[in-house]
């Protein structure tokens, strides 16, 4: 079983289900509609799933980095959404990451 690093070190079992609803909050706050976004989803799990096979234990930044990604893809221009939501989460709970800027 994988486990998760979080921000402030603890260890804790990845939970699927519970990032598969983090995403979907993000995107209906987002104003987008969950099953119209399965797909988005399912790519995002999968590439995670790709990501930690075989992997003891995994950062929840790099889970992070992943899920970003795809949001930001699917938007050309300023408007980012549901990446929007994403980071204002953070900021909200004072999750705090250092963006990798290319």
């Amino acid at each position: 079983m994988t486990d998760i690093i979080n921000k402030n070190g603890l260890k804790e079992p990845y939970n699927e289900q519970k990032l598969r609803n983090s995403i979907k909050n993000a995107i209906k706050e987002a104003g987008e509609d969950t099953n119209r976004r399965k797909p988005l989803i399912d790519k995002i799990m999968g590439e995670i799933d790709n990501y930690s096979q075989n992997k003891e234990t995994i950062k929840a930044e790099d889970l992070r980095n992943i899920v970003l990604n795809n949001f930001e893809n699917e938007w050309v221009g300023d408007q980012v959404p549901m990446a929007r939501v994403w980071r204002n989460y953070e900021l909200l709970h004072k999750i705090i990451y250092n963006e990798k800027l290319d």
